[in-house]
């Protein structure tokens, strides 16, 4: 049976002889001036909103390329929306496999995953099939839902639509969340909103429909992205522990129902992130070990990069003043201070310490966090996790908007509000006050990003298949100069890609950047072949000057002269905008099967090692008359290192996580590098690689001469 709902008590004045609310007017009045308010923001875009791309002018100031940095982020977040859209549509099971890093196996768990965003995106796309526009509506509609998401909360808890209005501006258009335009998976963190008024719901009404939307809001914003995911546990835990304390005789009855959100919640979570722990277990440090990025507690007073800025601390700091001397417990309770405990805890989740009494500091808790909770290092941006207080404080603001509206005439709350709304709208949007209260100016620009027409041509004429786009270079530079290049195409033609701008490189990747780095090679050819590329694209504008194997494929060269297929078996399929494409169709023999790496020669080579470690090349040879295929799943994998005395006796076995070569052509080699430990005592050995689930395949041998350890001085 559900819980009674609470009556209005005698300690809420708002709630005393109250008239009725024209909520329909207000809601359609507060959508309306949002909508405006959200096209307002963004209307450099508006007149190429299918070519162009937002951005805040403010990059342009920064020190360095963040400039350039950012349009590629926004390459990426425009691809993988649309691609999310696509996968949601037709098939949602391969959601982790992006399209990117091919032939990586979920790639998706390399970077941000953005389901939230393709979820927004599916209308959208499907009505447009156009990748920019499609973002551009889904930036303008986040927007707009953030506004509604807090008016709906306040004017819940409030009952003033004037209080809900004026929140619900300051929470959709902080200068946060319009700046960053850029990764809008960051600030989406409307679905929190609703996941704090369904978690009141489901305690004090106790329905089976709180729950579905207690679970619903949960799951949908764990969707997003791990940053607003952070602050709702934050914010969730305690506002949880603190409905569990209040209402704890009902915890009997509504355990059925918080079973049922834990569950469905637990199923959506880890079909989300269990693909990351799982990128996590195989690639070990190169997906881990980052020092993320958090704020100063001064950043979040006035004129800080995390500020609310003075029109919400003031009106916030009006409602918590307020709660002091008068409860108004219209719903039951009040919810101010709860909610304050949350933003606070939020704050000490996304600072670097808090300072105590007597020079002493408190330990960011999001560095707490990390030795307990898997994936935490892996992290670059914790400061966002702050925008959960910034949701707080906006929600605290409604009621300081409340305070000032109440038993008031209505003309006079009509223009109270009015005011309050333009002030705000002031501080946010007039440079010179939103860098006095925010640290930057709020200025929007567009920048063309749409590819040519006859370009988009080209790819549409490839083959079904991976596309690989040259030059392919896996240097920190490279990644950055070509990478979101090929990823914005892949938006278009819809193709698997070996690109990949994610936030870490993998060894795929680094060996495809070998392959191509052999190109023409018909070995290297084969070798992609056989990885299943079928088609690659050679972009003239990016390739080096006079380089010497990539501009024997350049349109330059092979308009006159195109290559020979048979000494490279690649087949010239045409020229567009500077770009030239080929067909990988030869067939080729090839084999998965790691007996073509398998050696039986002694090590010809020998090195000097000393504990506690040594990093040893290992060479691999195909000796196969097929090229060798990496088998699925191309990962690393546990590998089996023995030591061998010279006079053949076995040592010592050690394991190592390393992945194989990716392909081989018949006869080719390739290096790779391995720490190998050494537990071993000083002199010769013959140390043997092999996997570890075929010990005595011996893929490659080398000779070490180990010496003692140097002494400490």
């Amino acid at each position: 049976m559900s819980a009674p709902r609470p009556s209005a008590t005698v300690d809420d004045p708002s709630s005393a002889s109250a008239p009725l609310v024209p909520w329909r007017r207000h809601v359609a009045l507060a959508a309306a001036a949002y909508l405006v308010v959200a096209l307002w923001a963004l209307r450099p875009v508006l007149p190429r909103a299918s070519t162009a791309l937002p951005y805040p002018t403010a990059l342009g100031a920064l020190r360095g390329s963040w400039l350039d940095l950012s349009w590629n982020d926004q390459k990426l977040v425009a691809a993988l929306v649309t691609q999310n859209a696509r996968r949601m549509t037709t098939a949602p099971w391969l959601l982790f496999d992006n399209g990117q890093c091919y032939p990586t196996s979920n790639p998706t768990a390399l970077g941000e995953h953005m389901f939230g965003m393709g979820l927004r995106a599916v209308v959208p796309y499907a009505l447009t099939r156009d990748p920019v526009l499609t973002l551009n509506i889904v930036l303008l509609s986040t927007l707009w839902l953030a506004g509604m998401a807090m008016y709906v909360l306040v004017a819940y808890w409030t009952g003033n639509p004037g209080a809900a209005f004026v929140a619900g501006l300051l929470f959709a258009f902080q200068p946060q969340r319009l700046t960053n335009v850029i990764h809008p998976y960051v600030e989406a963190n409307d679905w929190t909103v609703i996941a704090l008024l369904a978690a009141h719901l489901l305690f004090t009404r106790g329905r089976w429909i709180d729950a579905a939307m207690l679970t619903g809001a949960i799951a949908l914003q764990t969707l997003e992205s791990i940053y607003p995911v952070l602050a709702l546990a934050v914010l969730g835990s305690s506002y949880g522990l603190y409905l569990s304390v209040r209402y704890w005789r009902r915890l009997p009855a509504l355990a059925p129902k918080l079973l049922a959100v834990v569950v469905g919640v637990s199923l959506v979570a880890a079909a989300v992130f269990e693909p990351y722990l799982h990128m996590r277990e195989v690639w070990g440090d190169v997906v881990a070990g980052r020092n993320t990025l958090l704020f100063q507690l001064q950043d979040f007073g006035v004129g800080g990069k995390a500020s609310p800025g003075t029109v919400t601390l003031l009106l916030a700091a009006i409602g918590v003043g307020e709660r002091l001397w008068r409860r108004r417990d219209r719903r039951g309770y009040d919810p101010r201070l709860p909610l304050l405990v949350g933003g606070l805890l939020t704050i000490w989740l996304s600072v670097y310490s808090v300072p105590l009494p007597f020079g002493a500091r408190l330990p960011s808790l999001y560095a707490l966090a990390a030795y307990v909770v898997p994936g935490l290092d892996s992290i670059r941006a914790g400061a966002v996790t702050g925008r959960g207080a910034t949701l707080i404080a906006t929600f605290l603001a409604g009621y300081g908007v409340l305070v000032l509206l109440e038993r008031r005439a209505p003309s006079t709350r009509a223009l109270l509000t009015g005011a309050v709304a333009a002030v705000a709208l002031v501080e946010v949007f007039v440079p010179a006050c939103a860098t006095r209260d925010f640290g930057a100016a709020v200025t929007m620009a567009a920048h063309e990003v749409r590819p040519a027409s006859d370009l988009l041509a080209l790819y549409d004429r490839l083959p079904a298949g991976p596309v690989l786009d040259v030059p392919f270079d896996y240097s920190a530079a490279g990644i950055l100069k070509y990478m979101p290049h090929y990823v914005f195409f892949a938006a278009y033609h819809h193709r698997p890609i070996g690109a990949c701008y994610d936030s870490f490189v993998v060894q795929v990747q680094q060996d495809l950047a070998t392959l191509v780095s052999r190109l023409p090679d018909r070995g290297a050819v084969d070798a992609l072949t056989a990885l299943g590329f079928r088609s690659l694209v050679v972009h003239d504008e990016l390739l080096r000057r006079h380089d010497p194997h990539l501009g024997q494929l350049a349109s330059a060269i092979t308009v006159a002269h195109p290559p020979d297929p048979e000494l490279t078996h690649l087949v010239l399929l045409d020229h567009a905008a500077g770009h030239t494409a080929y067909l990988l169709e030869h067939e080729v023999a090839t084999t998965t099967s790691y007996a073509a790496l398998a050696t039986t020669e002694p090590p010809t080579a020998s090195m000097t090692a000393q504990p506690p470690h040594v990093d040893v090349f290992f060479s691999f040879r195909n000796g196969a008359a097929a090229t060798f295929r990496h088998p699925p799943p191309i990962e690393p994998a546990s590998l089996l290192l023995r030591w061998y005395s010279t006079s053949g006796a076995l040592v010592r076995e050690d394991r190592v996580r390393e992945m194989l070569p990716l392909a081989l052509a018949p006869a080719q080699t390739m290096v790779r590098k391995i720490m190998v430990p050494i537990a071993v005592g000083p002199g010769d050995y013959q140390l043997t690689l092999s996997r570890g689930d075929a010990p005595d395949l011996v893929l490659s041998r080398v000779r070490l001469n180990v010496v003692a350890a140097a002494a400490r001085s």
